[in-house]
């Protein structure tokens, strides 16, 4: 792996925070938070077992075998690609903080106030 951050370990939360995933959850008018599971460890190992599998059938098939380097910084951008297609939504009053719907593809999605004990 090479760039500036190659030798530093990486933590899911932390990835979520420089790839703004943060900013896109909580609720409207708070702080970003995390999401509640661990989102960028789990596509980053789906992404390298992609990875490997393809390196085995390049292997099999040409006799050479190859280096598969995963990036957990990449992978957590490569999920904003969705959000980040209906970034112009923003531009058109919707706030932020997990505001980008809804979109003409996805169910609700947004917190629902619910009663508390003895109410």
């Amino acid at each position: 792996m090479t760039g500036p951050r190659a030798a530093e370990g990486g933590y899911d939360y932390i990835l979520q925070g420089y790839a703004g995933w943060m900013s896109l959850t909580g609720e409207p008018d708070g702080p970003p938070e995390k999401t509640g599971l661990s989102l960028v460890d789990m596509a980053t190992g789906y992404a390298a077992a992609l990875a490997l599998m393809s390196g085995l059938w390049g292997a099999r098939r040409d006799g050479v075998g190859c280096d598969c380097d995963i990036s957990l910084f990449e992978t957590a951008m490569n999920l904003n690609m969705y959000v980040t297609t209906w970034q112009p939504l923003a531009r058109l009053g919707a706030r932020a903080h997990g505001e980008l719907g809804p979109t003409p593809r996805s169910s609700p999605s947004r917190t629902s106030p619910r009663a508390t004990a003895g109410s």
